[in-house]
């Protein structure tokens, strides 16, 4: 079993324990959860962890207001939604 828990994590490396144990399940129907995650552990299979995307922090500018007539219309549109109770 523990070559099999290898194998499945060779060829899915995105596959944690989790993933592993419930492709085990219908071969190995009596293999339980935290046993899978032994073998995975001790054969140093792991999933990488993503890495957060650090956005450029940029000043918020405010919002424009309208010059001309209907020049923004969505905000003219909501407000009629709303008092139409829809």
């Amino acid at each position: 079993m523990h070559g099999k828990i290898v194998e499945i994590a060779h060829v899915r490396r995105l596959f944690g324990y989790r993933r592993v144990h419930d492709l085990l399940r219908p071969p190995f129907p009596g293999i339980h959860h935290k046993r899978v995650y032994q073998l995975y552990s001790q054969a140093n299979l792991a999933v990488r962890k993503r890495k957060k995307v650090r956005r450029a922090v940029t000043e918020r500018a405010p919002l424009q207001r309208a010059t001309k007539v209907n020049e923004v219309w969505s905000m003219n549109f909501v407000s009629h939604s709303l008092a139409g109770g829809a």
